[in-house]
């Protein structure tokens, strides 16, 4: 027999959400037995071929991103009994249960809420008593809390859900963007054993005391022999509870908490033996034919075939006994096989690249005792050699493996290596070596946007034709193929009501490159007018391309600031 389930999502109170953003489930024994996106009239239909009527059902309304097994708090139910199922005329194995469903206003806030998209920023301080200092290289995990409205110390006792990390770059700063999304099944407590996304999923306690806004606690680690090890648990304050969709919040740190110092790990037996980029590693498994691939476990997850871009930190260290005093940083640009690139002189001779000094500036913070700072140190000498810190105290230098910071877009894109040679006291070389070959590339992808179809005028009117399509000519291309991807998305009207449907490209292999599109014909599919628009018969849109590059500093991607990002946008006067 047919079981069809139908009916009608209708809202109330102010809150604009799009109703074609919920999903309705039919549930059977606990398991979704049909599923069907709400229509932007708020209509639904649900069929099920079951052998018999089942004794009990449920309707399940809940955001199309989340799963029926994950929604928790996150969907409304009714329970559907057999009775309720009417026998369609005319047909005799065909039942009907036909319901209207209301969207509390509460409801809706709380959801809007965990869909939406939230972007938290800002810089990281070591606390001095006197003056602050920024803190590179640390990963801050995000979690979400609330308060235990009924505990008897409900500033110490708090639900605390992990959301994800970010890290800080070398000038302390951070950049996080998440959804909160469903609330985990899994929560824990401030005192309690850590808490982790790799342990196991336990059922969840009830929550009926929890408030569901977004209030955010952050927790510090440094990388440390090989570890991360947590260093501090930023207290609450009146800016963490409930925050807003751009969340700009700076942490202090107290100092005496913190390592201020990076510990570079041992020193080779012999020779001389690179250690990171930035937060990477620097081995073969970790640079491939140029191109970053973090590794599980690394200080540094998430980076898979991605060019170098920007300032690099390169870290490494001389052993004990090669007793170097001093070093010089050499590069040499190559092809893609690891040869030297070769150039055309004046007379058009072929002539193949040298080594050539790094010729960057070199600066460590170092520790003053007496004043309690860190205070910066040129390490470039007379010579054009860098002083080498290895054969002076570790604890007196604030990053005592760093031997470069090279800033690659002073240097054309493409292929290079670097090479360290290191100077006993008399200036006799005793030590070089070359580090893995690396592929930098610092430019922007290519982006353009512009309307198709229907024709539209050069004030940017145009008429819906009954298709409800707007056909955009898109350029989201990065010539040297590194693309990561390019979206599409559209809002509408005073208040920013969704277009459409956001479109999505994301390259077709994440270990490989990606040149994108030139000029491609895209369909951004219109969505009906809302019932808060209704009457907009004319209503402005703005249509938005963003396109994103690949590309790595070593302590993450290099996606803020418009480093590796380009926005498109049009504006459109759009009638129906």
């Amino acid at each position: 027999m047919k079981l069809i389930v139908e009916g009608k999502v209708a809202r109330t109170g102010k809150i604009v959400l799009d109703i074609s953003t919920f999903n309705a489930c039919l549930m059977i024994e606990g398991q979704a037995a049909a599923q069907s996106q709400i229509s932007t009239s708020g209509e639904y239909t649900l069929e099920y071929e079951a052998k018999v009527l089942p004794r009990a059902a449920g309707l399940m309304i809940l955001p199309s991103s989340i799963k029926p097994k994950e929604a928790g708090r996150m969907a409304l139910t009714k329970q559907i009994s057999a009775s309720q199922f009417i026998p369609k005329k005319g047909k005799t194995d065909v039942f009907v249960v036909s319901d209207k469903f209301y969207l509390p206003g509460d409801f809706l806030d709380f959801i809007k809420r965990r869909i939406q998209k939230y972007h938290i920023h800002g810089t990281v301080y070591l606390e001095y008593p006197t003056y602050f200092s920024t803190l590179p290289g640390c990963r801050i995990d995000f979690f979400e809390v609330d308060p235990v409205v009924v505990s008897l110390r409900p500033s110490l006792v708090r639900r605390q859900d992990f959301i994800g990390s970010a890290y800080t770059n070398a000038d302390g700063s951070y950049d996080f963007h998440f959804k909160f999304g469903p609330l985990p099944l899994k929560p824990s407590l401030i005192g309690e054993a850590e808490f982790s996304p790799h342990l196991p999923i336990r059922i969840r306690k009830p929550d009926i005391f929890l408030d569901y806004k977004p209030d955010i606690h952050a927790r510090f680690f440094q990388y440390i022999n090989g570890t991360w090890t947590k260093i501090y648990d930023a207290p609450m304050t009146a800016l963490d509870w409930n925050i807003g969709t751009d969340f700009h919040r700076d942490y202090r740190i107290p100092a005496d908490v913190a390592f201020g110092v990076i510990d570079p790990g041992p020193k080779p037996a012999a020779g001389f033996q690179y250690k990171t980029i930035g937060l990477i590693p620097i081995d073969t498994t970790r640079i491939v034919d140029g191109y970053a691939h973090s590794q599980a476990g690394d200080p540094l997850e998430g980076i898979v075939h991605e060019p170098f871009c920007f300032t690099l930190r390169i870290h490494g260290l001389f052993a004990t006994s090669a007793a170097v005093t001093a070093y010089t940083v050499e590069i040499l640009r190559t092809n893609a096989d690891g040869t030297a690139a070769i150039t055309t002189a004046a007379d058009g001779t072929p002539v193949a690249e040298t080594w050539n000094p790094l010729g960057e500036p070199l600066t460590n913070q170092q520790w003053n005792d007496t004043t309690k700072k860190w205070e910066p140190h040129a390490l470039n000498l007379a010579d054009g050699k860098y002083r080498n810190i290895d054969i002076e105290d570790p604890m007196d230098w604030l990053e005592p493996s760093l031997k470069a910071v090279w800033n690659t877009a002073n240097r054309p894109n493409g292929y290079y290596m670097l090479r360290i040679i290191g100077y006993n006291a008399s200036g006799i070389a005793v030590v070089a070596t070359e580090m893995p070959m690396i592929r930098t590339d610092n430019d922007p992808p290519q982006a353009d946007l512009d309307v198709i179809s229907p024709i539209t005028g050069k004030c940017g009117d145009l008429t819906l034709s009954a298709g409800r399509q707007i056909t955009l000519r898109v350029t989201a291309y990065e010539p040297d193929g590194h693309l990561y991807g390019y979206y599409i998305s559209g809002t509408r009207g005073r208040y920013g009501e969704t277009a459409g449907p956001a479109l999505t490209h994301e390259r077709p292999a994440a270990n490989d490159n990606w040149y994108g599109v030139i000029d491609n014909s895209e369909d951004f599919a219109v969505n009906a007018r809302s019932a808060s628009t209704i009457e907009c018969v004319t209503m402005a849109y703005s249509l938005h391309l963003r396109v994103q590059g690949a590309g790595t500093n070593g302590y993450g991607h290099c996606f803020e600031n418009n480093q590796k990002r380009v926005w498109k946008e049009i504006n459109l006067v759009v009638t129906e």
